[in-house]
C-alpha cells in the first residue's frame, strides 16, 4: 500500500465559483442575490445575502433568526474524489529525522515523543507547564475558541518574528513529508494568556483549563506568565489532490468526524509542542463526476433547516462556511471514509439540557454534504 503524496502550498488556490438560485441569479455586479421567504403560503419581504467580489466574505440575512457575517473559504481542485483511507502515521525514517532536529534521544522529565499509527506527539515540560493548546482550543469546528482575535489580538510577539517560526514549522512538516497549508497562527503573549487563565465562568470559554487555573478556580495563587513563556501556536491543512482536509473534529453515534491535526508550539529558542495527528493513508478514490452544490445551494439548505434553530434564545450568526474534505469513520463501510463537504460554523445563543441539567450552548456547527446537498450533521 503506497504512502498518500500530500502536498504543501504556502497560501490557498484562488476560487472561482458561479453561483445560481432556483428563481433568481446574482446580480449584475456578481456580490449579490435574494430569496423570497414564505410562510403559511404568504409572501414576506425579500431577504439579502451578499458575497464580496473576491469570494472570501458572506453577510446578510439567512433566514428570520440567522444573520451571515462569515469568511467563505472553497478549494477549487481541478476534480473533486471520494476515497477509503486507513491511518497509518509518519514512517520511521522521517520520525528519527525529526528526533534528530529536535535533539530528542529519549524519554526524560523534560522531554517526552509518542509515535504511532495515528502520528506523532511531541510534548516538553515547558508545554506540560503551560498548557498552550488549552488557550485556543474549543468550540468551533476547527477545534479553536470562536472568539480569538479578542483573546490573543497580537499578530507577532515582541522581539520574535512570526516569519521565524514559521520558517521552524516549514521545517518539520519538510522533514515528515507532510504537504500542508498554513491555516491558522496565534500569538500567546504573556499578558492576555494571564487575563485569559484567570477568569472565572462561563464567559471565559475555558475548554480545558490548565492545572493552574483549575487550582486559582478553587481559591489558589493566580497564573503568572512572563516573556519566556510566549509562543506562537501555528496550525495547518493537508493537501489532497488540490483541495484541503478541513480540521473538523467531532464525536457523533453515527460515526466520529476525525479531523487531522498539524499543530506546533514554537518559542524563541525551542519548538515546546507538536501535534501531528491522524495522518492517512489513501487506499482507493473514486471521482465524482456530478456537480458540487455551491453556495448558493447550501444557503438555501441552511434557510430551510430548523436543525441549529432549536431551543435559540438570540438571533444567531454564521461566521464561517468552508468547502473541503472531512474524514470520518464509517460503521456501515467499517473504514474511514473521505468525501467533499461544506461546514459552516455559527454562533449562537441556545439552551441545551442534558439531564437535570441545562445550560447555554454558544457554538454549532452544520456539515452539508457537497455532493448530495443533505444536512450530515
Amino acid at each position: 500500500m503506497k504512502k498518500y503524496n500530500f502536498k504543501r502550498i504556502g497560501a490557498a488556490a484562488a476560487a472561482a465559483v458561479m453561483l445560481t438560485v432556483s428563481g433568481c441569479s446574482l446580480y449584475p455586479d456578481g456580490k449579490s442575490y435574494s430569496w423570497e421567504r414564505q410562510n403559511n403560503g404568504t409572501q414576506e419581504a425579500t431577504e439579502e445575502v451578499s458575497i464580496s467580489e473576491d469570494m472570501t466574505k458572506i453577510t446578510g440575512k439567512l433566514n428570520g433568526v440567522t444573520s451571515a457575517d462569515a469568511t467563505l473559504s472553497i478549494s477549487n481542485p481541478s476534480k473533486w474524489y471520494k476515497y477509503t483511507a486507513q491511518l497509518n502515521g509518519i514512517d520511521e525514517d522521517r520520525t528519527n529525522r525529526l528526533k534528530e532536529y529536535l535533539n530528542y534521544e529519549e524519554e526524560t522529565e523534560d522531554k517526552s515523543f509518542l509515535s504511532n499509527r495515528e502520528g506523532i506527539t511531541y510534548t516538553t515540560l515547558k508545554a506540560k507547564k503551560k498548557s498552550y493548546s488549552n488557550y485556543v482550543h474549543g468550540q468551533r469546528s476547527d477545534g479553536f475558541i470562536k472568539n480569538m482575535d479578542e483573546v490573543f489580538p497580537l499578530t507577532e510577539l515582541d522581539g520574535f518574528p512570526l516569519n521565524d517560526a514559521l520558517k521552524v514549522t516549514e521545517k518539520i512538516l519538510d522533514i515528515l513529508g507532510l504537504n500542508a497549508k498554513l491555516y491558522k497562527t496565534v500569538a500567546i503573549d504573556a499578558e492576555n494568556a494571564t487575563a485569559r487563565m484567570n477568569e472565572i465562568g462561563e464567559d471565559a470559554q475555558i475548554y480545558y483549563p490548565s492545572k493552574e487555573a483549575r487550582r486559582y478556580r478553587e481559591g489558589g495563587e493566580p497564573v503568572v506568565w512572563t516573556r519566556d513563556d510566549e509562543a506562537y501556536f501555528i496550525s495547518y491543512q493537508l493537501e489532497l489532490d488540490g483541495a484541503y482536509l478541513t480540521n473538523m473534529y467531532k464525536h457523533l453515534t453515527s460515526g466520529d468526524v476525525n479531523g487531522t491535526r498539524l499543530e506546533f508550539v514554537v518559542g524563541r529558542d525551542e519548538v515546546y509542542w507538536i501535534n501531528c495527528y491522524r495522518i492517512y493513508n489513501i487506499e482507493s478514490r473514486e471521482e465524482i463526476t456530478e456537480p458540487l452544490k455551491s453556495v448558493d445551494d447550501v444557503l438555501k439548505r441552511i434557510k430551510e433547516s430548523n436543525y441549529y434553530t432549536i431551543g435559540l434564545t438570540e438571533e444567531g450568526n454564521m461566521t464561517s462556511i468552508e468547502l473541503g474534505y472531512i474524514s470520518y469513520y464509517s460503521q456501515q463501510e467499517k473504514k474511514m471514509m473521505i468525501i467533499p463537504c461544506w461546514v459552516c460554523d455559527f454562533d449562537i445563543t441556545k439552551k441545551m439540557v442534558t439531564g437535570d441539567k441545562e445550560y447555554n450552548e454558544s457554538a454549532k456547527v452544520m456539515v452539508i454534504d457537497a455532493v448530495t446537498g443533505q444536512v450530515r450533521y
